[in-house]
């Protein structure tokens, strides 16, 4: 009686979606996946089938922080509208839909089927960033995530900037060398009163530079213990050097 009083609509259409959807059948077919040829370490589209891992643009210049990174969905304006409501408008119920998008992409990976014990590491945000919004939209991921893949979330990062600028106002190299400095380990963590998992799976929303994977990453390496450092997004953007916006304007 209660979904017939209140039916799920589409967040996309806004067609009715089917008991306890947040997208109609449609809408869930017509957005786009992030397909091969990909760079074989950071993701990144490619043209054509990269003759070996780190060979794209993308990795040139990096010292590989972490082991490979992964994402769902290119960029489209279905997807783009997604990560925003998420983000920015309180849509917590689409964090389940996107965590399915990641599910498939986790059936598609080797790599991350290879092992069943991986532990999901959001990235955090800072507190009074956290305060004013009311939840980090990553964790809300990760958790979704690990309840589709019965694993744990756990925090090992902490954003270490009371209140620093958004890294949407910030250009590629400006973004790198921001998230380098705010991007720690957690206080227990950097200390050894809390023993790490060996591999550990980074969720986030959107990779538009790859700024903050690479430093949150880089820290998680540091840690006694940990073998292996993976990254899962949801949604890839183009690189832009326009600031001020959530995400680069849908094509």
């Amino acid at each position: 009686m209660l979904h017939w009083l209140y039916p799920r609509i589409c967040a996309v259409c806004g067609e009715p979606a089917g008991r306890g959807l947040s997208l109609c059948e449609a809408c869930r077919r017509r957005i786009p996946r992030l397909r091969k040829p990909i760079c074989l370490h950071c993701g990144t589209p490619l043209s054509r089938v990269p003759a070996l891992p780190g060979a794209c643009d993308v990795c040139r210049g990096f010292s590989g922080e972490f082991d490979f990174a992964r994402s769902a969905l290119r960029d489209s304006p279905e997807a783009h509208r997604l990560a925003v409501d998420l983000k920015y408008h309180r849509a917590l119920h689409l964090a389940d839909t996107l965590a399915g998008f990641l599910n498939e992409l986790w059936e598609e990976s080797p790599r991350l089927r290879a092992f069943p014990d991986w532990h999901l590491v959001p990235v955090p945000m800072t507190f009074a960033r956290l305060h004013r919004r009311g939840y980090n939209q990553s964790e809300e991921l990760a958790r979704a995530l690990g309840r589709l893949r019965g694993l744990r979330t756990i925090r090992l990062l902490v954003h270490d900037k009371k209140d620093a600028l958004s890294q949407t106002f910030l250009d590629a190299p400006a973004r790198a060398r921001h998230a380098f400095q705010v991007y720690k380990a957690s206080p227990a963590a950097a200390s050894g009163r809390r023993t790490p998992p060996p591999r550990l799976l980074l969720i986030d929303d959107v990779w538009t530079t790859g700024a903050t994977i690479r430093a949150c990453a880089r820290s998680l390496k540091r840690l006694p213990g940990v073998q292996t450092v993976g990254a899962l997004t949801v949604l890839r953007v183009e690189k832009s050097s326009r600031a001020g916006e959530p995400f680069p304007p849908p094509p």
